[in-house]
């Protein structure tokens, strides 16, 4: 699993983004409001984590274990986060990746 270096918002970004980067950051409707999305997965010392934007907006930072909506993570990739619930089981992709 790749590991995304975390920065602080407050220090000055030097680097410019791709264009990939900037068409895919910028695609319309594909992370619709009003659901969960998942907006980023990372290698901790703790072990994979994963950043959600919730349906009221706000980001969670999630790990195995955790419960969102009702529904236990059982995993986390690059890229792609697994919950659980009951029986069920779904996969949640980063949009664009």
């Amino acid at each position: 699993m790749p590991v995304t270096r975390i920065v602080n918002p407050n220090d000055e970004i030097t680097t410019k983004p791709n264009a990939r980067t900037r068409i895919e950051a910028t695609q319309p409707d594909a992370m619709p409001m009003g659901f969960t999305s998942l907006i980023g997965t990372l290698l901790t010392p703790k072990g994979p984590a994963a950043y959600l934007k919730l349906s009221q907006g706000r980001v969670r930072r999630v790990q195995t274990g955790d419960i969102i909506d009702g529904a236990r993570i059982v995993a986390i990739e690059d890229g792609e986060l697994t919950l659980t619930r009951g029986s069920d089981t779904r996969a949640m992709r980063i949009p664009g990746h």
